[in-house]
């Protein structure tokens, strides 16, 4: 049974990564060097082709769907249709907390040996794993392993509420993959902030910068995520990211000739981060 499992759980695997829609991938950014990652896209067209990296957006909806039915890879390949690597983690995550609920309630029922469970689950757990560890490896979208955490907690929260232990074990490891990558990530970020060159991303106008504009739409997307099932890991790691932001609009700034000239770019990008807050703020309250 166990065999037979894992090799459900690998065809099902394979399948959906057909799917995955690559975001952050490393070939779509720039580096510094070779140990710091430059996630700032260097123009407005980039922007726009990046800007799943930084915005949450409709991807937020993948939470209200926690326990719908998972993706069907043939009908989807039918359609074309291409999905977040979220979208493909809650689907897969799904249909082993589907199966696990069911085998675990049939082998304690018939059985009465809790640890065959265990057993027979070893291998799809396994295959789980083995492909998580590499996906989060090759991972640069902050934005996804965020909602991926969230994701396992709701899944928590599920299995909580149908007070069946058999993957405590599984989804605790999961959080303790993904926390570390995200931090790790999100560090990226914040290096790529630091060690822009704004001489060469300043734009002589006192508009909003669209690089500014990026990183405000990252940082509202994580407040709301924080919200909806932060534990205050977050909280240290966004106050990183605003002066982070500070120091660059302080940068671009004194690109200006004169003081009245900084002062209107300073307050125009300032007016640009509270619209983008409250913007999120409302839609988070929905």
């Amino acid at each position: 049974m166990n065999k037979v499992l894992s090799e459900d759980f690998r065809v099902y695997l394979e399948a959906l990564e057909s799917l995955k829609l690559d975001i952050g991938v490393s070939t779509d950014v720039i580096g510094y060097d070779a140990n710091v990652v430059d996630l700032i896209p260097r123009g407005r067209e980039q922007l726009r082709n990046h800007r799943f990296m930084f915005s949450l957006g409709e991807r937020s909806n993948i939470l209200k769907e926690i326990d719908q039915p998972g993706l069907v890879p043939c009908i989807s390949e039918a359609n074309s249709l291409k999905y977040p690597y979220e979208v493909i983690f809650r689907s897969l995550q799904k249909l082993l907390m589907d199966t696990a609920s069911s085998e675990y309630i049939f082998i304690k029922a018939f059985f009465r040996d809790e640890s065959m469970f265990y057993r027979v689950f070893e291998g799809p757990v396994a295959v789980i794993d083995e492909n998580m560890k590499l996906t989060l490896a090759n991972s640069h979208d902050a934005i996804c392993l965020m909602l991926m955490i969230c994701i396992t907690k709701k899944h928590q929260l599920v299995m909580s509420n149908r007070r069946l232990p058999c993957l405590d074990t599984y989804l605790d490891k999961a959080l303790i993959y993904l926390w570390p990558r995200f931090k790790t990530v999100f560090d990226m970020y914040i290096q790529s902030l630091y060690q822009c060159d704004a001489k060469m991303l300043w734009v002589d106008g006192t508009h909003p910068h669209h690089i500014v504009r990026c990183y405000m739409e990252f940082t509202a997307s994580l407040i709301q995520l924080n919200a909806e099932c932060g534990d205050g890991q977050l909280d240290m790691s966004l106050k990183r990211l605003r002066l982070a932001v500070d120091d660059l609009l302080v940068r671009f700034a004194e690109k200006f000739a004169t003081q009245k000239l900084k002062h209107l770019f300073l307050l125009n990008n300032c007016d640009m981060a509270i619209s983008i807050l409250k913007v999120r703020f409302v839609l988070s309250c929905k």
